[in-house]
């Protein structure tokens, strides 16, 4: 099978191109990522668990699924080993991940997701897509386990992907801490978003469920507990005695409503300068059209003479 060729033209084999490059020139001990060779689009990943958390000493490998449109559009993430924080073979939600594409950034790139994912690790899930929320001990297993492991497309044990361990630099700053942080902080607008959304519905199922629970229940009851039936809300109040009162339609045609009150006072009051403008109006068309009589007299005289 022949390895498919990508147009150079192209603004994402541009980007993705620069990518490479970049992960090429600075190489990192902490992740290692690069698409497959029949498919540009597609890379994967290893990274290292962040210290001082349930994943150090573990490595865990995935795929970042790159779409037409990048830089545009942001990619998909997905996990290929067990780790405790991530669901594997599932696309996992994230601020900088596909599910969220009104939050994504063009400036964001391969080496800035890695930086991102190791970051965003010792997170709590907050229940969000394809997020696990596993015991610290679970996740040390993980940890563990995820030595052995090897990826049947990469056809080797991940722990040999990464390159060697550095010795750190003290007061080395990463560079790429900003452009994390601003993730960070688009993961905690779009959790507070979502956290909105789940309140309102629940509040509209709250109310719904009082107007059911109260149709539910007898008229005669209600009635002694100062309720109103759901059945007669907002159409006619009954009289114990059988007597129908007079309904809140009749009432809202006596009373006018705010809309109705503001259009009339539009209506009638009237500025001076419109006045004004309305009356330049009509002077002009009567000019005009005694111009344009006075063309069809001359030219009526031109043909019977």
């Amino acid at each position: 099978m022949s390895t498919p060729t990508f147009s150079r033209r192209n603004t994402g084999v541009r980007r993705i191109h620069a990518d490479i490059k970049e992960m090429q020139k600075d190489p990192s001990d902490q992740y290692y990522a690069m698409p497959l060779d029949d498919n540009l689009f597609d890379w994967h990943f290893t990274l290292r668990g962040p210290e001082d958390t349930e994943f150090e000493g573990g490595v865990y490998h995935g795929r970042i699924i790159l779409p037409a449109e990048y830089p545009f559009k942001p990619p998909n993430i997905v996990f290929l080993n067990r780790n405790g924080r991530f669901e594997i073979n599932k696309k996992i939600c994230l601020s900088f991940s596909a599910y969220h594409p009104e939050e994504w950034q063009p400036a964001w790139g391969v080496r800035t997701i890695l930086e991102a994912l190791i970051s965003f690790m010792p997170a709590k899930s907050e229940g969000s897509i394809g997020s696990l929320n596993w015991t610290p001990e679970e996740r040390k297993q993980c940890a563990k386990e995820s030595l052995e492991w090897s990826c049947p497309t990469c056809k080797q044990k991940i722990k040999d992907i990464l390159p060697p361990l550095q010795k750190k630099v003290p007061g080395k700053k990463n560079i790429y801490a900003d452009q994390v942080a601003q993730m960070h902080f688009h993961e905690i607008k779009v959790k507070k978003k979502s956290e909105g959304e789940e309140r309102g519905s629940s509040e509209e199922a709250s109310s719904t469920g009082n107007v059911v629970e109260t149709a539910a229940e007898d008229p005669t009851t209600l009635r002694r507990r100062g309720i109103r039936p759901a059945a007669q809300a907002g159409n006619s109040t009954v009289e114990e005695n059988g007597e129908e009162s007079r309904t809140n339609s009749d009432a809202s045609r006596e009373v006018p409503t705010a809309n109705q009150t503001t259009s009339s006072t539009t209506e009638i009051e009237f500025s001076p300068l419109t006045l004004r403008l309305q009356m330049m109006a009509v002077i002009m068309f009567v000019l005009m059209c005694a111009l344009l009589f006075r063309k069809i007299y001359r030219g009526l005289l031109l043909i019977y003479m």
